[in-house]
């Protein structure tokens, strides 16, 4: 069991990495939409070389395993567009808030439809993951009221901003729910890889088809930022769907994975990007860490 809490250490650690990434291709003025695509199509490339060449293993798995990852990879390229985009009028600190938040809700499902039962102590670091959010959350509030009001930025841009994050919310909750789905049905650890072949591969045809109405060309920044972004969120899923498939509790995997990240959003933030964190920002950081390191080792 150690070694599936320490791969939903590196999920984190890998998805933290993601959100970073996304800031610095929008500071590279990167689209939205083309680095969604390299990203998509990249992962899949990877997975697949991966599941043939390194498993050995055919690409062509159940029914259930190429259906279920189809439609969850649909919804996962609509989120992290609609986040790129959103990211556009907003800080990654703040904006990367609502992706963290969004573990709620596979977590919520996965307690609720497969009845998991989660010990007092694994509890205890669950909510120190949820306290270091709502601290990071709180920093922000703060720095919201601290700051002198004046007409900087347009209403118009707020609403944009809020929408977007509230649709990302949503949307990244769900999509990699499939996982925890296969895992259900005994499947993970087995079709866990190339599962996600064709969960990246549905996103990179929704991409495909979004650039050909568009038709937008492909620069090198978005290129070279979105084949390293595709590194790092095939980390994340695939870390993820291994510790899914050694017994971790999914509500413990997606609130570790996806939720804890967000120390290491908020640190890349302050070292990259040169972003204030306050006090309650700081004292997150260390509470999701320290809630990270004690999930690992009491695995």
């Amino acid at each position: 069991m150690f070694v599936g809490y320490l791969f939903a250490v590196l999920a984190m650690l890998s998805i933290g990495i993601l959100g970073i990434l996304s800031k610095l291709a929008d500071r590279q003025d990167c689209t939205p939409l083309n680095t969604t695509l390299v990203l998509f199509g990249g992962s899949s490339v990877f997975m697949g070389l991966y599941v043939s060449l390194v498993q050995g293993e055919t690409l062509n798995p159940p029914k259930m395993v190429t259906g279920t990852a189809l439609f969850f990879g649909a919804l996962a390229v609509l989120a992290f567009w609609v986040f790129l985009y959103g990211l556009q009028f907003g800080k990654i600190t703040t904006s990367w808030i609502f992706m963290n938040l969004s573990a709620i809700v596979p977590a919520g499902l996965s307690a609720l439809l497969y009845h998991e039962a989660i010990g007092a102590l694994k509890g205890v670091v669950l909510a120190l993951v949820v306290l270091s959010i709502v601290l990071l959350w709180k920093d922000k509030q703060q720095e919201s009221a601290d700051s002198t009001a004046g007409p900087t930025a347009a209403s118009g841009n707020v609403k944009i901003w809020i929408t977007a994050m509230l649709a990302a919310f949503l949307l990244n909750g769900v999509c990699p729910f499939g996982l925890r789905v296969l895992a259900g049905r005994g499947l993970a650890q087995q079709y866990t890889p190339v599962y996600l072949v064709y969960w990246y591969f549905a996103g990179f045809a929704f991409g495909l088809f979004g650039l050909m109405k568009a038709r937008r060309r492909l620069s090198r920044a978005n290129l070279f930022i979105g084949l390293i972004m595709a590194v790092a969120s095939v980390g994340g899923q695939f870390f993820m769907g291994l510790a899914l498939s050694r017994g971790v509790p999914g509500s413990v995997v997606y609130m570790l994975g996806m939720g804890a990240s967000m120390c290491v959003v908020v640190l890349g933030g302050v070292l990259f990007f040169h972003e204030k964190v306050g006090t309650y920002a700081k004292l997150g950081i260390v509470i999701g860490l320290a809630a990270a390191v004690l999930l690992g080792a009491t695995g």
